[in-house]
């Protein structure tokens, strides 16, 4: 496993896009039920 840096750095990638996907939706349901305006959102 260690030996494929490739195969791990993409792993992490990959998984770092999902994370960033879902923590933004989840931001902008919060963001939508407090009020905020849309251009902030």
């Amino acid at each position: 496993l260690s030996k494929d840096k490739a195969y791990i750095d993409n792993i992490i990638k990959n998984n770092a896009e999902k994370a960033s996907y879902y923590a933004n939706r989840t931001l902008r349901k919060v963001q939508k039920k407090v009020g905020f305006p849309e251009r902030i959102r």
